[in-house]
Formats: structure tokens, sequence, C-alpha cells
């Protein structure tokens, strides 16, 4: 009996040792698989960080380069506007140099076409004072002014006179109109 019951013992203390070791085999495993389940999500959430770290890096560059296009667009547009502004600066610059240059040609043919006429107009009537003491202008000019008209030929004309001194049809019966200042200085058609 005694036996027996030292028998018994032993096997209920093998049969409790035997649990326990099953028991702390069980506690290592689910230890061992929870941890490997947080490395797991560790190296997830690590994954995922850098993933998401590069698409961020990759939208910075993306915007970063579309800033740079659009700024170099903004500056060629710029610098196309202002060439614009020069090129049309110089055309009207040019067309008023040019509607400057035309004024004053203008100016200077009707300048000397007056001249021409004023000299083609008063040149027959100084050949008549020299000749016959009388002119016809051309038309459309202005006729001359008769004598004693001018400064100076009321004078000459009022003072006292005879046929004898002026006989009619001489050229000292008449006196020559001035001449404009223009044709002040060319030479005189009466002696």
């Amino acid at each position: 009996a005694a036996k027996a019951a030292m028998e018994a013992s032993d096997q209920k203390r093998a049969k409790a040792e035997a649990q326990k070791a099953r028991k702390a085999a069980d506690q290592r495993a689910r230890a061992e698989q929870q941890a490997a389940k947080a490395a797991a999500a560790a190296a997830e959430r690590t994954a995922k960080k850098a993933a998401a770290a590069e698409a961020a890096e990759a939208a910075r560059q993306r915007a970063a380069a579309a800033a740079a296009a659009q700024a170099e667009a903004v500056r060629q547009a710029a610098e196309e506007a202002a060439a614009r502004a020069r090129a049309k600066a110089a055309a009207q610059q040019a067309h008023k140099k040019e509607r400057q240059a035309e004024k004053r040609r203008a100016e200077q043919e009707a300048a000397a076409a007056a001249a021409e006429a004023s000299v083609a107009a008063w040149a027959p009537h100084g050949a008549g004072v020299a000749g016959q003491g009388s002119s016809t202008p051309r038309e459309g000019l202005p006729a001359p002014s008769p004598p004693g008209s001018q400064p100076g030929c009321a004078a000459a004309m009022s003072g006292p006179s005879t046929s004898s001194e002026h006989p009619a049809g001489s050229s000292s019966s008449a006196v020559a109109p001035a001449l404009p200042p223009h044709l002040a200085a060319l030479p005189p058609s009466h002696p």
C-alpha cells in the first residue's frame, strides 16, 4: 500500500510538472506570436511611413517643377511683351520722324513754290516799270500797289512836278512798289 501510494504520488507530481511545462510552452508560443505580430505591424507602419514620405517628396518635386515652368512661362511672356512694346515704340518713333521729314519737305517745297511764284509775279512788274511803267501780275497773285500807295511814294508824289521834269511815258514818272521781304535780297529789276 505504501509503495502504491508512493507511485501514485510520483505520477501525480509528474503529471503536474508536465502540465506546468505545457503551460509554459504555450505561454512562450503566445509571447513569440505576439512579438512576431508586433514586429510585422511595426514593419508595416515603417513601410507606410516610407511610402508616404516618398509620395510627399515626389509631390513636392512635381510642384516645384510646375512652379518653375510657370515662372519661366511668365518670364518669357514678359520678355515678349517688352520686345513688342520696344518694337511698337521704335515703329512709332520712325513713323513720327518720317511724318516730320515729310512735313519739312512739304514746307520747303511750299516755300520754294511761293518764292518762285513771287519772283514770277514781280519780274514782269519790274520790267514794266523799267520800260513802260506798267505791268500785269499773274492770275491768282496779288496785284502790285499803284504808284503813290507805298510808304514814301506819297511824299514823292506830293512834291511839285511839271511835265517838263517828268515827261509822260518816262520811267521816272512811276515808282516801283516795295518788294516782299523774301525778295529784298534779289537784284532789283528797276535801275
